[in-house]
Protein backbone atom coordinates (compact mmCIF):
# COMPACT_ATOMS: atom_id res chain seq x y z
CA UNK A 1 0.00 0.00 0.00
CA UNK A 2 1.24 3.54 -0.90
CA UNK A 3 1.14 4.58 2.46
CA UNK A 4 3.80 2.07 3.53
CA UNK A 5 6.58 3.03 1.06
CA UNK A 6 7.08 7.09 1.63
CA UNK A 7 9.82 8.66 3.91
CA UNK A 8 8.94 12.12 6.30
CA UNK A 9 9.93 14.38 3.18
CA UNK A 10 8.40 12.53 0.25
CA UNK A 11 5.95 14.25 -2.55
CA UNK A 12 3.58 11.19 -3.23
CA UNK A 13 2.14 11.81 -6.95
CA UNK A 14 -0.89 10.49 -7.73
CA UNK A 15 -1.87 10.53 -11.60
CA UNK A 16 -5.23 10.30 -13.35
CA UNK A 17 -9.19 9.58 -13.18
CA UNK A 18 -8.99 5.77 -11.75
CA UNK A 19 -7.74 7.60 -8.57
CA UNK A 20 -9.37 10.43 -8.04
CA UNK A 21 -10.31 9.42 -4.25
CA UNK A 22 -6.55 8.40 -3.14
CA UNK A 23 -5.73 11.83 -2.06
CA UNK A 24 -7.87 12.22 0.52
CA UNK A 25 -7.75 8.25 1.68
CA UNK A 26 -4.11 9.04 2.14
CA UNK A 27 -4.34 12.27 4.18
CA UNK A 28 -6.84 10.01 6.52
CA UNK A 29 -3.74 7.87 7.68
CA UNK A 30 -1.10 10.54 6.68
CA UNK A 31 -2.09 13.92 7.70
CA UNK A 32 1.37 15.60 7.10
CA UNK A 33 2.18 14.25 3.69
CA UNK A 34 2.89 16.05 0.13
CA UNK A 35 0.36 15.41 -1.98
CA UNK A 36 0.02 16.02 -5.60
CA UNK A 37 -2.30 14.75 -8.30
CA UNK A 38 -2.19 15.56 -12.35
CA UNK A 39 -5.28 14.69 -14.03
CA UNK A 40 -4.25 13.06 -17.94
CA UNK A 41 -7.74 13.96 -19.32
CA UNK A 42 -10.24 16.68 -19.77
CA UNK A 43 -11.80 17.96 -16.43
CA UNK A 44 -15.40 18.85 -17.81
CA UNK A 45 -17.71 22.23 -17.14
CA UNK A 46 -19.75 22.34 -14.08
CA UNK A 47 -22.65 22.05 -16.05
CA UNK A 48 -21.50 18.21 -16.55
CA UNK A 49 -19.72 17.10 -13.96
CA UNK A 50 -22.48 18.04 -11.53
CA UNK A 51 -24.86 15.16 -13.32
CA UNK A 52 -22.01 12.44 -11.57
CA UNK A 53 -24.07 11.06 -8.48
CA UNK A 54 -20.49 10.48 -6.96
CA UNK A 55 -19.08 14.20 -7.91
CA UNK A 56 -18.73 15.77 -3.58
CA UNK A 57 -16.98 12.71 -3.14
CA UNK A 58 -14.72 13.18 -6.25
CA UNK A 59 -14.11 16.50 -5.25
CA UNK A 60 -13.55 15.81 -1.71
CA UNK A 61 -11.02 13.85 -2.94
CA UNK A 62 -8.82 16.10 -5.05
CA UNK A 63 -9.09 18.29 -2.38
CA UNK A 64 -7.05 16.74 0.21
CA UNK A 65 -3.47 17.41 -2.41
CA UNK A 66 -1.58 19.72 -1.91
CA UNK A 67 -1.28 20.68 -5.91
CA UNK A 68 -3.49 19.33 -8.64
CA UNK A 69 -2.47 19.86 -12.14
CA UNK A 70 -4.14 19.85 -15.38
CA UNK A 71 -3.49 20.12 -19.16
CA UNK A 72 -4.70 23.03 -19.98
CA UNK A 73 -6.57 26.29 -18.65
CA UNK A 74 -10.02 25.71 -19.41
CA UNK A 75 -9.97 22.35 -17.45
CA UNK A 76 -8.53 24.34 -14.35
CA UNK A 77 -11.47 26.75 -14.79
CA UNK A 78 -13.85 24.23 -14.97
CA UNK A 79 -12.16 22.56 -11.81
CA UNK A 80 -11.99 25.84 -9.54
CA UNK A 81 -15.74 26.72 -10.85
CA UNK A 82 -16.52 23.30 -10.07
CA UNK A 83 -15.16 23.44 -6.14
CA UNK A 84 -17.29 26.77 -5.94
CA UNK A 85 -20.87 26.16 -6.85
CA UNK A 86 -20.74 22.69 -5.01
CA UNK A 87 -18.44 23.44 -1.98
CA UNK A 88 -18.59 27.58 -1.57
CA UNK A 89 -14.04 27.92 -2.37
CA UNK A 90 -13.33 31.17 -3.63
CA UNK A 91 -10.09 30.90 -5.51
CA UNK A 92 -7.16 33.68 -6.05
CA UNK A 93 -4.62 33.19 -8.55
CA UNK A 94 -5.37 29.13 -8.42
CA UNK A 95 -4.71 29.04 -4.81
CA UNK A 96 -7.63 27.32 -2.78
CA UNK A 97 -7.74 27.96 0.64
CA UNK A 98 -9.34 24.74 2.64
CA UNK A 99 -9.43 24.55 6.34
CA UNK A 100 -5.81 25.57 7.39
CA UNK A 101 -4.17 24.14 4.06
CA UNK A 102 -3.71 26.19 0.75
CA UNK A 103 -4.07 24.01 -1.96
CA UNK A 104 -2.21 24.95 -5.99
CA UNK A 105 -4.53 24.40 -9.20
CA UNK A 106 -2.23 24.84 -12.09
CA UNK A 107 -1.41 24.24 -15.60
CA UNK A 108 1.20 21.57 -16.77
CA UNK A 109 0.86 21.29 -20.44
CA UNK A 110 2.27 17.89 -21.43
CA UNK A 111 4.82 18.28 -24.66
CA UNK A 112 6.67 15.81 -26.63
CA UNK A 113 10.49 15.50 -27.31
CA UNK A 114 10.23 17.42 -31.12
CA UNK A 115 13.69 16.57 -31.60
CA UNK A 116 13.76 12.86 -31.58
CA UNK A 117 9.81 12.43 -33.65
CA UNK A 118 11.60 15.28 -36.41
CA UNK A 119 14.58 12.95 -36.33
CA UNK A 120 13.12 9.65 -36.24
CA UNK A 121 12.40 10.25 -40.52
CA UNK A 122 15.94 9.57 -40.46
CA UNK A 123 16.65 6.68 -38.63
CA UNK A 124 17.21 3.12 -40.20
CA UNK A 125 14.53 1.48 -38.46
CA UNK A 126 12.21 3.80 -39.29
CA UNK A 127 13.10 3.90 -42.97
CA UNK A 128 12.65 -0.17 -42.98
CA UNK A 129 9.30 -0.16 -41.66
CA UNK A 130 8.20 2.06 -43.79
CA UNK A 131 9.42 0.38 -46.78
CA UNK A 132 8.21 -2.69 -45.45
CA UNK A 133 4.65 -0.42 -45.05
CA UNK A 134 4.46 0.21 -48.45
CA UNK A 135 5.42 -2.81 -49.92
CA UNK A 136 2.06 -4.00 -48.55
CA UNK A 137 -0.35 -1.37 -48.86
CA UNK A 138 1.23 -0.74 -52.40
CA UNK A 139 0.64 3.35 -53.29
CA UNK A 140 -3.09 3.12 -51.79
CA UNK A 141 -3.90 5.90 -49.19
CA UNK A 142 -3.24 5.38 -45.99
CA UNK A 143 -4.94 6.35 -42.21
CA UNK A 144 -3.04 5.96 -39.83
CA UNK A 145 -4.12 5.25 -36.15
CA UNK A 146 -1.83 4.91 -33.08
CA UNK A 147 -2.90 4.84 -29.48
CA UNK A 148 -2.58 2.50 -26.44
CA UNK A 149 -5.84 -0.06 -26.36
CA UNK A 150 -7.88 1.96 -23.69
CA UNK A 151 -11.95 1.94 -23.70
CA UNK A 152 -11.28 5.91 -23.12
CA UNK A 153 -9.59 6.32 -26.48
CA UNK A 154 -12.31 5.47 -28.81
CA UNK A 155 -10.73 2.82 -30.91
CA UNK A 156 -14.01 0.87 -31.70
CA UNK A 157 -15.83 4.07 -32.97
CA UNK A 158 -12.71 4.44 -34.94
CA UNK A 159 -13.30 0.91 -36.38
CA UNK A 160 -17.17 1.49 -36.75
CA UNK A 161 -16.45 5.31 -38.14
CA UNK A 162 -14.09 3.41 -41.32
CA UNK A 163 -17.24 1.02 -41.48
CA UNK A 164 -19.33 3.44 -42.09
CA UNK A 165 -17.30 5.53 -44.72
CA UNK A 166 -16.12 2.38 -46.84
CA UNK A 167 -20.02 1.60 -46.93
CA UNK A 168 -21.34 4.85 -47.33
CA UNK A 169 -18.44 5.36 -50.08
CA UNK A 170 -17.69 2.19 -52.03
CA UNK A 171 -15.61 3.94 -54.55
CA UNK A 172 -13.05 4.45 -52.02
CA UNK A 173 -12.83 0.48 -51.54
CA UNK A 174 -9.17 -0.71 -52.24
CA UNK A 175 -7.72 3.23 -52.08
CA UNK A 176 -7.35 3.53 -49.01
CA UNK A 177 -6.38 1.52 -46.22
CA UNK A 178 -6.50 2.36 -42.06
CA UNK A 179 -3.39 1.12 -40.19
CA UNK A 180 -4.47 1.10 -36.64
CA UNK A 181 -1.64 0.60 -33.60
CA UNK A 182 -2.83 -0.05 -30.26
CA UNK A 183 -0.86 -0.82 -27.91
CA UNK A 184 -1.23 -3.24 -25.07
CA UNK A 185 -2.52 -1.79 -21.89
CA UNK A 186 -3.20 -3.24 -18.58
CA UNK A 187 -3.45 -6.71 -20.09
CA UNK A 188 -4.87 -8.48 -17.24
CA UNK A 189 -7.62 -6.64 -16.29
CA UNK A 190 -11.01 -7.93 -17.21
CA UNK A 191 -11.92 -5.31 -19.10
CA UNK A 192 -9.52 -4.45 -21.19
CA UNK A 193 -9.10 -7.97 -22.09
CA UNK A 194 -12.58 -7.73 -23.52
CA UNK A 195 -11.72 -4.40 -25.21
CA UNK A 196 -9.18 -6.21 -26.99
CA UNK A 197 -11.60 -9.32 -27.81
CA UNK A 198 -14.05 -6.46 -29.26
CA UNK A 199 -11.33 -4.91 -31.45
CA UNK A 200 -10.21 -8.04 -33.00
CA UNK A 201 -13.70 -8.76 -33.48
CA UNK A 202 -14.68 -5.68 -35.43
CA UNK A 203 -11.26 -5.50 -37.39
CA UNK A 204 -12.31 -9.22 -38.58
CA UNK A 205 -15.54 -7.82 -39.50
CA UNK A 206 -14.70 -4.80 -41.15
CA UNK A 207 -12.13 -6.89 -43.51
CA UNK A 208 -15.25 -9.49 -43.86
CA UNK A 209 -17.28 -6.94 -45.44
CA UNK A 210 -15.12 -5.12 -47.34
CA UNK A 211 -11.63 -6.86 -47.99
CA UNK A 212 -10.79 -8.34 -51.34
CA UNK A 213 -8.48 -11.16 -52.31
CA UNK A 214 -5.76 -8.21 -52.74
CA UNK A 215 -6.25 -5.84 -50.35
CA UNK A 216 -7.69 -5.65 -46.64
Amino acid sequence: MVIKVPKPDDIIWVHDYHLMLLPKLIRERMPDATIGFFLHIPFPSFEVFRLLPWREEIIEGLLEADLIGFHTYDYVQHFLDTVRHMLGYEHSFGQLTVGDRVIKVDVFPMGIDYERIVSATHAPEVRRERKRIRKIVGARKIILSIDRLDYTKGISNRLEAFDLFLEKNPEYKEKVTLILVAVPSRTGVEHYMLLKKQVDELVGRVNGKHGTIGWM
